[in-house]
């Protein structure tokens, strides 16, 4: 399969409701990392902290200010759930097909920009959240989950902090 366009997507409240006409900027995964050097090391090598990562941040970019993007505004935690259609072609049949991306988020607003008033124009107001959950599934299948509250990194069906929480004694 040859993966081709996003063809649509929509982001919901915790309701279920529409937030309006956006689109989202996806927030970047970026490992935190620990500094090695010492003895036995030839300089210094930094490697990635098992299931642990730096701010994440999802931005969703309004076309006007609607009463769902700023009730987003509000100082509390907010979930989005962007569901998209992806759509994609065989190589060797030439059938077109879709499958589903769908990104759920969890995170407090941190920068909310009314935009700018212009007549005839969108005014393209912006909010920030700081994420501290997200999960990703394709087609149906999770391939990521990050909960850093509850210390859980999940990629691509493997649990990386299992262990982690079992040695901090945060199992059941």
């Amino acid at each position: 399969m040859i993966p081709q366009t996003l063809i649509n997507f929509m982001v919901y409240d915790d309701k279920g409701s529409v937030t309006g006409i956006a689109d989202v900027e996806m927030p970047k995964l970026e490992a935190m990392v620990a500094t090695i050097k010492g003895n036995g090391v030839s300089g210094e090598v930094d490697i990635p902290i098992l299931g642990h990562y730096k701010n994440m941040e999802l931005t969703l970019n309004f076309r006007t200010v609607t009463d769902r993007s700023l009730a987003f505004s509000y100082n509390k935690s907010h979930y989005a759930d962007c569901r998209g259609s992806i759509q994609q072609q065989d190589n060797v049949t030439g059938e077109v097909s879709t499958v589903q991306i769908r990104v759920v988020v969890k995170g407090m607003p941190t920068t909310y920009e009314l935009g700018k008033l212009s007549m005839g124009e969108a005014n393209e107001n912006k909010l920030t959240l700081s994420l501290n959950y997200i999960k990703v599934l394709l087609n149906g299948k999770q391939w990521i989950e990050l909960d850093k509250y509850s210390n859980k990194c999940i990629i691509d069906g493997v649990d990386l902090l299992e262990s982690v929480r079992a040695d901090l004694g945060m199992t059941k």
